[in-house]
């Protein structure tokens, strides 16, 4: 009888750590993934920005006309745009679409998801310049590595220790494990420590009611 029981407890000692190992491969996987995929995407969109900031076209059709995307059109055709051209992309962590337009607040942000916004005041909200044309715009890539990225003191937050002067966000890769940003195309800096350039938007955007395009919460996010 007891080698048998120390025969079970060897077994079920294994089969505990077997499955922590194959959780912890998963785990591991669908970051890679994730990380892969937002690669691919970011360069992209990269080169395509540069490329009309240049004068030159964009290799994503637009979602509305189906034409080539120069830097005439707004930057919100763009990004819903960008959305229709990776909506096969899926979500590793739950087979959703990857791509989101859904601009609110990032304590709500799944993780597995690519925020695509326009960004043209930095500081500003993360769908400033919306209106503005694609060739004055500047792009907005969130990526979230955990539920609501790195926000925190929030009860949604799945990060353990959720005050935020614990997070060394100055070092690139910890800052990465729960939220990257990227910004491409014509982001305008903050003019002083509390003074966000809005003059600069009015200057090379004009004045408009939709400065900013918010986009609803996606069905099947």
């Amino acid at each position: 009888m007891v080698e048998i029981l120390v025969a079970f407890l060897v077994m079920a000692s294994l089969t505990a750590i077997g499955g922590y190992i194959y959780l912890r491969y998963l785990e591991t996987a669908k970051h890679a993934t994730l990380v892969r995929t937002v690669t691919g995407v970011e360069t992209e969109v990269k080169i395509e920005v540069s490329h009309i900031l240049s004068g030159g076209t964009s290799s994503t059709p637009s979602v509305d006309s189906g034409e080539p995307i120069t830097g005439e059109i707004t930057c919100d055709e763009y990004v819903r745009s960008l959305a229709k051209k990776y909506s096969h992309l899926r979500n590793p962590y739950d087979g959703s679409p990857m791509i989101t337009l859904w601009d609110d607040w990032r304590a709500f942000q799944k993780r597995g998801k690519v925020r695509i916004t326009c960004y043209k005041v930095h500081k500003g909200t993360s769908v400033s310049g919306s209106h503005c044309p694609l060739s004055k715009s500047g792009i907005r890539v969130d990526t979230y590595f955990t539920d609501c990225g790195g926000a925190c003191n929030t009860s949604q937050c799945t990060i353990r220790n959720k005050n935020c002067s614990t997070l060394n966000k100055k070092g690139r890769t910890e800052f990465e494990k729960h939220e990257t940003n990227e910004l491409f195309g014509a982001v305008l800096p903050k003019v002083g420590p509390t003074t966000l350039n809005w003059a600069g938007m009015a200057r090379d955007c004009g004045i408009s009611a939709d400065w900013q395009i918010t986009h609803p919460k996606e069905p099947d996010y």
